[in-house]
């Protein structure tokens, strides 16, 4: 790669980055709070059920070949998908009110009447 061309891409990858840590650092308390709390209510909701697939897997000699026995073992894990979906979208919802709030406050801070 001539030096010309290896400069440009280490100066469009540092651009990148610095993009990256302008975004970062605009992450507010609330932001990273909800975060938090959204990843320990899904490592709840797997960690247990991922505890029980290995507990069974622990009473097995080895992994079922058939497709019955495979899905049973699993059936636990499609079960989650009410209560993670009802999660993420409770946790979405909260973060969008809260990104909401934000905008009009920003507005509001630079001169831009809302009544809301």
């Amino acid at each position: 790669m001539p030096a010309a061309d290896y400069a440009l891409k280490m100066a469009y990858e540092i651009e990148v980055v610095l993009k990256f840590m302008r975004a970062v650092k605009q992450i507010s308390a609330q932001q990273l709070q909800a975060e938090r709390r959204l990843t320990r209510k899904i490592e709840g909701l797997f960690g247990e059920t991922l505890d029980a697939i290995l507990r069974q897997f622990g009473m097995m000699d080895s992994v079922p070949g058939d497709i019955v026995r495979q899905k049973a073992l699993l059936q636990r894990l499609f079960e989650l998908e009410p209560e993670l979906a009802s999660t993420l979208e409770s946790e979405s919802r909260q973060v969008g009110q809260y990104g909401k709030n934000r905008v009009v406050s920003k507005l509001q801070q630079s001169r831009h009447i809302i009544d809301m």
